[in-house]
C-alpha cells in the first residue's frame, strides 16, 4: 500500500501525532506545511501551492534539498491543500494521512481543510487526518474501517455532502445497524467506545468519524 503523508500549513501540527502515523512511501507539503514538516524532521518530496505562506528559509531549504516544487498562481481554483492531496493521489498513493494544527483563527481554512477529506477523487483511498490533538478518518462508500480507538473514547459520525447510508457499527455504545445519517443530523454526535477498535460499515455517501480526544 503506497501511503502519503499530507502536511498543510495553518497551525502547527502535534508532534505527539507524528508517532501515531504509519511510514509513507512519500511526504506532500501544502505550502507552510513545509515548514511544518521540516521541524517534524520529515522529509519532504513535493512541496506545492501558491507559496504565499511559506519562509523564505523554508523555500530556500526546500530548493537546496531537491524538493520537486509545484507552484500555482494565487488566482487558483483549489486550495494548497486539495492541490495537496491531488498530488498523493496522483503518484499513487492508496492511503493518505492528513497532518495539521489544531483549528486557528481562519475557520474557513479549517473547514475546507476537514471537507476535503471527502473530496469525490479520494474515492477508493484510504483517508485519515490528525487536527491538532483529533484524529479524523473519512469513509467513502461502499467502504468498512476498523477505528483504531480505545475503550471510553469519544467517537462522533458526520454525514458531509448528502446522506450516508447503510451504516452499521460495532463496539459503539450507541449502534447503529444498517441507517443513515443526513448532512444536518447530529444523532451521530458523541458516541462512546465500548470495545477497542470498532468497526464502522458504510454502503453509500460520505461519512466523517472524528476521535476529539484521541490524543488526551
Amino acid at each position: 500500500m503506497q501511503h502519503a503523508i499530507v502536511v498543510v500549513g495553518g497551525s502547527p501540527p502535534e508532534a505527539a501525532a507524528l508517532a501515531r502515523i504509519d511510514e509513507a512511501t512519500i511526504v506532500v507539503a501544502a505550502d507552510s506545511g513545509y515548514d511544518h514538516a521540516r521541524a517534524l524532521g520529515l522529509a519532504v518530496d513535493v512541496l506545492v501551492g501558491d507559496l504565499d505562506s511559506i519562509t523564505p528559509e523554508g523555500l530556500a531549504a526546500a530548493h537546496a534539498a531537491g524538493v520537486l516544487v509545484e507552484q500555482h498562481d494565487p488566482d487558483k481554483d483549489a486550495t494548497d491543500t486539495e492541490l495537496a492531496l491531488a498530488v498523493a493521489v496522483t503518484r499513487g498513493a492508496t492511503r493518505v494521512t492528513l497532518l495539521t494544527g489544531a483549528t486557528g483563527d481562519r475557520l474557513d481554512h479549517s473547514l475546507a481543510v476537514i471537507l476535503s477529506l471527502t473530496h469525490p477523487r479520494l474515492d477508493g483511498v484510504m483517508i485519515d487526518a490528525w487536527v491538532g490533538t483529533a484524529a479524523l478518518h473519512a469513509l467513502h462508500g461502499p467502504e468498512a474501517r476498523q477505528v483504531p480507538a480505545n475503550h471510553g473514547e469519544t467517537l462522533t459520525l458526520l454525514a458531509i455532502g448528502g446522506d450516508a447510508v447503510g451504516i452499521t457499527t460495532h463496539g459503539l455504545r450507541y449502534p447503529l445497524l444498517g441507517e443513515s445519517l443526513g448532512p444536518a443530523s447530529s444523532r451521530g454526535v458523541s458516541n462512546v467506545v465500548t470495545s477497542p477498535h470498532p468497526t464502522i460499515t458504510l454502503q453509500a455517501g460520505r461519512l466523517l468519524v472524528i476521535r476529539p480526544e484521541a490524543l488526551a
